[in-house]
């Protein structure tokens, strides 16, 4: 169906219709419920809404062949949560990429994520909306993610059914902070030009099979506001300093994986030790509000950007166990997961695309921290990374 060039693209044979990089257009409607996460839970109804999105699949670059040719875009999803009282409505915005588990996307499982904003109409008020204590700040954190599937594909359209997750949240940037989450039931209609859609398939493309070593440092800040999920409400936003270092294997141009370890100063911690005189803590307030942790994380690249999923395990936060007894008092199991296990979650932009393989690189991000799940901070950080040596292995 397609000849393989000396540069190891496929070429579409005479008179056949090629594969593009060329744009959609989507329209979505989608329906479903707000998933209770704390009790007593106010009232809910129906959660309708809808979406609009742009974006391409990449289907003539080498990082869209190591992906299975993926679609990336931007969407914008409106969402009416049932109960306009408490929670209102909210608009949420966001880069996406579409994952295909299959050969042709007629008969591909489609896995859609994305991360952005979203804009609440009617967050946590002390006065006016006491009962709304899952958004606690009019703008949050937005992460959508669905499992789809094409129904039917037409010349012009292509016409799908998703099951999505949907959820904000501040990163405890503002309390409360429950985060509200959905499930929700989307139909999408996707136009393109005719000749987008081909009608011939290209069969995926194997990447170069190299790999690279690497060192990186990190250096963020973050902010939270001090208490626990639902309060107190009001107290003032402070820093969090981290530093990171580590080293990596860069895989085949589109993976890396790497390990180090971050310190993290947590500046309300400190505050707080100064003014209320822990007896186990105040010998050294700076050094008992740090925290030191030991991270393992993967990083999706995909040209000048990079989705970068963290996990670790905590090697020192003293304060942690204070921070619990004075605002959430958990104990046994839940305790200790939340002590013990830091994650981060976040986008990465790059300032050489990832793909030309650099000597070296650096990038900014925006993420957001957590103790096993639970929010911690929201912040942003700038580093750099610099190879060691030429790629080892086939560069084809």
């Amino acid at each position: 169906m397609f000849l393989t060039s000396s540069q190891g693209w496929s070429q579409p044979e005479p008179g056949r219709v090629p594969a593009q990089d060329a744009p959609f257009f989507e329209v979505g409607l989608h329906a479903g419920s707000i998933v209770p996460n704390h009790q007593p839970f106010p009232s809910i109804g129906l959660h309708s809404g809808g979406h609009i999105a742009t974006g391409k699949r990449h289907q003539t670059s080498d990082w869209g062949a190591w992906y299975n040719f993926p679609t990336t875009g931007v969407q914008c999803t409106f969402s009416d949560y049932g109960n306009p009282e408490v929670y209102g409505t909210s608009i949420s915005v966001y880069p996406f990429i579409e994952l295909y588990a299959g050969d042709t996307p007629q008969k591909a499982w489609i896995f859609k994520v994305g991360l952005g904003a979203s804009r609440f109409s009617t967050p946590y008020d002390s006065i006016s909306n006491p009962d709304n204590i899952v958004v606690g700040s009019r703008y949050t954190w937005a992460f959508h993610a669905y499992l789809g599937r094409n129904l039917r594909t037409t010349p012009n359209w292509q016409w799908r059914v998703y099951g999505g997750f949907l959820h904000g949240s501040n990163g405890h940037v503002q309390l409360p902070n429950f985060g509200i989450n959905s499930a929700v039931l989307t139909l999408a209609g996707r136009y393109k030009r005719a000749a987008i859609f081909p009608v011939i398939s290209r069969p995926r493309q194997t990447a170069p099979r190299t790999k690279r070593t690497f060192a990186w440092f990190r250096a963020g800040l973050g902010i939270h506001e001090y208490g626990g999920t639902i309060g107190p409400v009001g107290t003032p936003k402070r820093p969090v300093y981290a530093t990171s270092l580590g080293v990596g294997v860069l895989w085949r141009r589109h993976l890396r994986v790497r390990t180090g370890f971050t310190y993290q100063l947590y500046t309300h911690y400190e505050d707080q030790i100064r003014q209320n005189q822990y007896p186990e803590y105040i010998d050294n307030p700076r050094w008992n509000a740090s925290n030191i942790h030991y991270f393992l994380a993967c990083e999706f690249l995909m040209g000048h950007v990079g989705i970068d999923v963290e996990g670790g395990l905590n090697l020192y936060k003293p304060f942690f166990a204070q921070w619990n007894r004075d605002f959430e008092g958990k104990d046994g199991i839940n305790l200790l997961l939340k002590s013990l296990f830091p994650a981060r979650l976040g986008l990465r932009v790059y300032a050489i695309n990832t793909l030309k393989a650099p000597t070296w690189n650096a990038f900014a991000a925006a993420h957001i921290s957590a103790n096993f799940g639970e929010a911690d901070y929201s912040g942003v950080s700038v580093g750099f990374l610099r190879y060691f040596g030429p790629e080892h292995g086939q560069t084809r």
